[in-house]
């Protein structure tokens, strides 16, 4: 129970903790803390006076850490805080580093790969600490810290405008991204201002010309439109991809909105969306609330961006939009081949001398049995999943002993098994890769297929393609064992679905190259705003 001897009252124990290591640092301390995201940026009374501590107390850098970087024990984001009192009296700055890999996957397993950005974290924070300790003029220390690409440094008087001493390097980081630009800088606010959408009721009657749009997307059709061609900008419940271009008319709900340009004679429309997309991270992290993030209009107008030259902002939407262009055909081609995917069961339908046959006689039907909510633990030896978190961060975990325990009781899916949601996210299919995993009961269910009508890859294809017949247990919708069971499929001779296993094969190898390709032509259109 929190006593009152913390300079913070809170009964958080990640606020406690940190107010109490600060507060015991000797003159010349110095000390690294891992913390979870809600400690940079919670809007709470207590994270807001934690911060403001920090700032004024000890705290010379923030280092951002990618989720799953715990994993297996914790998929949770996280960053570190480092203190050094002599620093930090030295500078009236606050560096920022972003660590995007730390040379492992961040999957469960944590497999090695070869990105690792730890080692350049380490030479930008020495390296500032010996600048700002040798009295180098703020120049050379900037030069350094830019030239790393990897971090920056904002002014603590920066930081403490809002009041909030948000630490988030994206709320800051647009500053960075136009460090060595040849143009003026401005606030948004100076250059637009938002125009929100109007709230209309959906009923039977509103007609079908225009689509609706809310903040996150279309949700119904009326015959009246508000906006035309407009960019717009989530409101409410956002998301880290709050920007988007709606071509053709539609109608404007309140929970986004659109923005205007106050003076054209200086600024272009669409110098100004295309910059607005490139910064998506940075006007999310303009957002509050917990569960549901909504924007603050006051921190979004803060954003700082360059202001060029009405025919180098043209020169810019044009190289831009040829980039764009690439992300959409991408896009189209990714589209395109997973609707192919969906349609798989048409295609079978086309083979000569197919067999038709129920999933049923396949093989048997088995699900895992139930884990009770006290035999799993934050942390422990093996990961426990739903079907929507398999392949990312575990729900949670339960001790090698129970696994074992569970394993000669009851059945669990061997490696290569098609693993099928039966609630929730129903008719979501993984390959199980047989790595040491359990899974929840009755919602996860797999054939014990011997592989000798049907090749599990085949069957993984057929389920994707397959409309399943569910019922509606209570309030929530199922499906049922018995009606996966009674479901037809048809399906060829062994050399023929490995034909086609390798065919869906190629089509996503073609996928995977398209993806790749929209990070290039993404990473292009950063390197185009860099420049200004």
């Amino acid at each position: 129970k929190p006593d009152n001897k913390f300079s913070v009252q809170a009964n958080r124990a990640e606020v406690l903790f940190v107010d109490y290591i600060m507060n015991h640092l000797k003159p010349k301390g110095r000390a690294g803390i891992i913390v979870p995201e809600g400690v940079i940026f919670q809007s709470g009374k207590a994270y807001k006076e934690l911060r403001k501590n920090l700032v004024n107390d000890g705290l010379f850098a923030v280092v951002s850490l990618p989720a799953g970087v715990f994993n297996p024990y914790s998929g949770v984001k996280t960053s570190i805080l480092f203190f050094d009192n002599e620093v930090a009296k030295k500078t009236k700055d606050l560096l920022f580093v972003k660590v995007t890999s730390d040379g492992y996957d961040l999957g469960a397993q944590r497999r090695k790969i070869e990105k690792d950005d730890l080692g350049d974290a380490g030479v930008i924070l020495k390296g500032f600490r010996t600048y700002v300790r040798n009295g180098e003029n703020q120049e050379t220390i900037e030069s350094f810290i830019n030239g790393s690409g990897k971090g920056f440094i904002v002014s603590k008087e920066k930081i403490s405008e809002t009041g909030d001493y948000n630490l988030s390097a994206d709320r800051y980081k647009v500053i960075s991204d136009f460090t060595n630009q040849k143009y003026p800088l401005v606030t948004l606010g100076e250059v637009i201002d938002i125009n929100f959408g109007q709230r209309i009721t959906k009923s039977e009657d509103q007609g079908t010309l225009y689509p609706v749009y809310g903040g996150g997307g279309e949700s119904f059709r009326t015959d009246e439109f508000n906006r035309e061609n407009e960019y717009v900008i989530s409101r409410f419940a956002m998301s880290e991809y709050c920007v988007r271009f709606v071509s053709g008319k539609f109608w404007m709900l309140d929970s986004g909105g659109t923005f205007y340009v106050k003076d054209e004679s200086i600024v272009s429309k669409d110098y100004i969306g295309k910059v607005l997309v490139s910064i998506q991270k940075q006007i999310f992290a303009c957002s509050r609330g917990g569960a549901q993030r909504n924007l603050s209009v006051h921190h979004f107008k803060q954003l700082t961006i360059p202001l060029p030259p009405l025919e180098v902002q043209k020169e810019i939407v044009e190289q831009i939009e040829v980039k764009q262009k690439a992300i959409e055909g991408a896009k189209q081609v990714i589209e395109n081949l997973e609707r192919e995917r969906r349609y798989f069961g048409q295609l079978l339908r086309k083979l000569d001398c197919i067999t038709r046959i129920k999933f049923g006689e396949i093989g048997k039907i088995s699900m895992c049995k139930r884990i009770f909510k006290e035999e799993t633990a934050p942390v422990g030896d093996i990961p426990f999943y739903k079907i929507g978190t398999f392949g990312k961060s575990p729900d949670a975990f339960i001790s090698r002993d129970i696994y074992e325990k569970y394993l000669s009781k009851y059945s669990h899916p061997k490696k290569g098994d098609v693993l099928l949601s039966t609630s929730g996210t129903i008719g979501r299919v993984v390959i199980y890769d047989g790595e040491p995993a359990y899974f929840q009961d009755s919602n996860i269910v797999w054939i014990d297929n011997d592989e000798k009508l049907v090749l599990n890859k085949f069957l993984y294809y057929v389920y994707l393609a397959t409309e399943w017949v569910t019922t509606k247990g209570g309030t929530i919708e199922r499906l049922y064992n018995k009606l996966i069971e009674e479901t037809e499929i048809v399906f060829p001779d062994i050399p023929t679905q490995e034909k086609l296993i390798g065919e869906m094969k190629s089509q996503e190898e073609i996928i995977e190259v398209n993806k790749k390709l929209i990070e290039i032509m993404e990473k292009k259109i950063e390197e185009v705003l860099s420049t200004i």
